[in-house]
C-alpha cells in the first residue's frame, strides 16, 4: 500500500538545492533587512545572503572560502541575534521583514 522511496542523496541535494528559497537580488534585500533590523556583522551578512540564496553551510564555505565550524558559528550567531533557532526560522522570518502585509490594507 505504501510506496517506499529512497533518495540518492546526490541528486537529491541538487534538486533541493537548485531553486533558491529566494531570487539572488530578493536574497541580498532580505539579508540587508535582517542585517539592519538585527545589527549583522559584515560575515554574517555575507553567510545570510547565501543561505536566503539556497547554499547549504558547506556550499557557503566553499563559497567564502571558509571552514565549515566558521560558518556554523555565524549561523549561531544570527540564530541569537534574530531570536530564532533554525535555518528554515531564519527564511521564514526574512520572508515576513520584506513582504508587504497587503492583508492590512483595506480597498475602498
Amino acid at each position: 500500500m505504501y510506496r517506499k522511496t529512497i533518495r540518492n542523496s546526490a541528486s537529491y541535494r541538487q534538486t533541493a538545492a537548485s531553486p533558491s528559497l529566494i531570487g539572488k537580488q530578493s536574497s541580498s534585500i532580505g539579508a540587508d533587512a535582517v542585517a539592519a533590523t538585527f545589527n549583522l556583522t559584515p560575515a554574517e551578512i555575507r553567510t545570510l545572503e547565501r543561505l536566503l540564496g539556497g547554499s547549504s553551510p558547506a556550499e557557503i564555505a566553499d563559497e567564502l572560502g571558509v571552514a565549515l565550524p566558521t560558518v556554523r558559528t555565524h549561523l549561531s550567531n544570527i540564530f541569537a541575534k534574530t531570536g530564532t533557532a533554525r535555518q528554515l526560522d531564519l527564511v521564514l522570518m526574512t520572508v515576513q521583514l520584506t513582504t508587504p502585509n497587503l492583508g492590512s490594507q483595506e480597498g475602498g
